[in-house]
């Protein structure tokens, strides 16, 4: 709930700091510089009615999400767009250099993972893709909300570049529970 104060006017503060903890962000930090894994700093607040407590933290970071909103992002516009293989996905995005035997092929889990949670809507705040075809196909059309709309109302294609900058301007917000 952006823009929205964390008491009424005059009245009692709903929401209290409540220290910080330290989540892990992975993946570049900038679209041509390699994926690594950053510690980020994340404040919590406790709300003084329920007692709930809530991390907020910067923008690009998912919820239940190790890597960055822009590291899927980009990821998901390599393989769906400019039609990259997984394996070469992987080698661009995942900070693990060195994989184990199972995982040595041209399939990547994490990848299909994101690939289904997007055609799904449960990434960058696009709607389900409900028609069918392979998961690539769904996956491509589930990144509409990343796409650019064209004065005629037509989606303009993305690239990876812009994929990886979208994805902080989209998606659920910042505060993450």
């Amino acid at each position: 709930m952006s823009g929205v104060a964390g008491h009424a006017l005059g009245g009692a503060v709903a929401l209290h700091g409540h220290g910080w903890v330290w989540r892990s962000a992975w993946g570049p930090p900038a679209p041509d510089r390699p994926s690594e894994a950053r510690q980020i700093a994340i404040r919590r607040y406790r709300c003084t009615g329920c007692g709930a407590v809530i991390r907020v933290g910067p923008r690009g970071l998912l919820t239940r999400r190790a890597y960055t909103g822009s590291a899927i992002a980009m990821a998901l516009v390599l393989w769906c767009v400019v039609g990259s293989g997984a394996y070469a996905v992987r080698a661009r995005i995942e900070i693990e250099r060195v994989v184990g035997a199972t995982a040595a092929g041209e399939r990547w889990s994490t990848l299909l993972r994101w690939a289904r949670a997007v055609a799904g809507g449960g990434l960058f705040g696009g709607p389900p893709v409900r028609v069918g075809g392979t998961l690539r196909a769904r996956a491509c059309r589930g990144l509409v909300a990343l796409e650019r709309v064209r004065a005629d109302g037509g989606l303009e294609r993305i690239s990876p570049e812009q994929a990886f900058f979208a994805a902080h301007h989209v998606g659920r917000g910042t505060a993450f529970g």
